[in-house]
């Protein structure tokens, strides 16, 4: 889970740079590149699941230059 983990909070910062520009302006978008990874409660999802997109969403939604895409 550990090594699930630390490949999604690189493909998270990879994926969304402006990550960190957000994390410099508020201590609590700090979190935002950290994946949260659980286990899927259905098998047929899969074995895990990351939950961060809604969360990613809304904070990127608040850059300017964020047009997404």
């Amino acid at each position: 889970m550990s090594s699930l983990k630390l490949v999604f909070d690189a493909a998270i910062t990879a994926a969304f740079p402006q990550i960190t520009q957000l994390s410099q302006q508020d201590a609590d978008m700090a979190k935002l590149g950290a994946a949260v990874i659980t286990r899927c409660g259905n098998p047929a999802f899969g074995d895990f699941q990351c939950n961060n997109a809604m969360s990613l969403s809304k904070a990127l939604k608040s850059l300017s230059d964020y047009a997404g895409r």
